[in-house]
């Protein structure tokens, strides 16, 4: 442990160094600190390329949402839709702003997501399908449903989703004041969604609370597909899971370490000091995370084990599946009651 902890630091301090100096200082200062391990200089030299393109995320993000302000098609209240009336926005998003509708027969309302009209393109359609195929390949009751889709007069594509009247997965724990057994127990009802999506081929790539709904009545619903990857399905599968620059999507705080290093992704908690996205991307690569029994009071140490094989570094070092990760969770907390 002692000798995993000394090369994370020195990895650490060897990333930062070199993130401070230009790209010849940065090449003399690995020629003279890595000399004797060339395996370093790799891991340090892939985590300032993942750095870059994370920088170049970031800058881009700002300006697409400066952009989207101005070419959204924005709906207001009354609007017609296809069958439907809009009644306000709900939010908005990387692929477009997501509004509460009402079908012209009076019926339950509905979730409608529309592209934003000034960011049309020929990829982002081909990736909003893509969403779409997926969502409506899987059949469960803790996955949102698609129920059809259509085009704005202006052939702006759009999708009908079931509304899910809901809170956010952390935020209808905290609210709710839940206690141990009732949080693992709904995180258990998500891992079913996840094990179904995961069974039919479907790797969500972005599980995080703000994509799990949970309804009044206590019912999870696992929702924004956007970033999906089919693992089998060649239909589905093409280069639109990154975009034209190379930069991997993804939530970088909840990502695996496969993702980040952009290897095959198979079916996280840090100490961070500045929240900089290299050194959150360093941090998913190579720290170990605390454990559960540094936060929950009284100890949960007999959920560590649990919780750690699931973030190991390596794939295969983790459960098989997100039904067996679950069926251990809920194993470890009956045993602490």
């Amino acid at each position: 442990m002692g000798e995993s902890t000394d090369r994370w630091q020195r990895l650490q301090t060897l990333f930062e160094a070199a993130s401070q100096e230009t790209t010849e200082g940065r090449s003399a200062l690995l020629d003279r600190e890595c000399a004797d391990d060339p395996s370093l200089r790799a891991e340090v030299e892939s985590l300032l390329r993942a750095s870059e393109r994370a920088d170049e995320h970031l800058n881009r993000v700002v300006r697409h949402a400066a952009a989207d302000v101005q070419a959204a098609s924005s709906l207001g209240p009354g609007q017609a839709l296809g069958d439907y009336t809009v009644d306000r926005e709900l939010g908005r998003g990387g692929m477009g702003a997501v509004y509460l509708a009402t079908p012209a027969d009076g019926g339950e309302p509905v979730a409608i997501k529309v592209l934003w009209a000034g960011r049309w393109s020929p990829e982002l359609a081909r990736h909003f399908r893509r969403e779409r195929r997926i969502l409506a390949s899987l059949d469960h009751p803790y996955v949102t449903r698609v129920l059809e889709s259509g085009s704005t007069d202006d052939g702006v594509p759009y999708e009908v989703m079931e509304f899910v009247d809901g809170e956010p997965l952390d935020t209808f724990c905290d609210r709710r004041m839940l206690d141990l057994a009732d949080r693992v127990d709904l995180f258990c009802r998500v891992c079913e969604a996840v094990e179904h999506a995961h069974q039919r081929g479907i790797v969500h790539r972005d599980l995080k609370p703000a994509n799990v709904l949970v309804e009044t009545n206590g019912t999870p619903k696992l929702l924004d597909f956007g970033i999906a990857k089919p693992l089998h399905d060649a239909a589905l599968t093409g280069t639109v899971f990154t975009t034209r620059t190379g930069v991997r999507l993804m939530t970088p705080t909840y990502a695996s370490p496969e993702q980040v290093r952009g290897e095959a992704l198979s079916a996280v908690p840090y100490d961070l000091a500045t929240g900089h996205p290299g050194e959150v991307l360093l941090a998913i690569v190579e720290q170990t995370p605390r454990p559960p029994s540094h936060w929950i009071a009284g100890g949960a140490t007999g959920l560590d084990q649990v919780v750690l094989r699931a973030l190991e570094k390596d794939p295969d070092a983790r459960f098989a599946s997100a039904g067996l990760f679950a069926a251990a969770l809920g194993e470890a907390v009956r045993r602490l009651s």
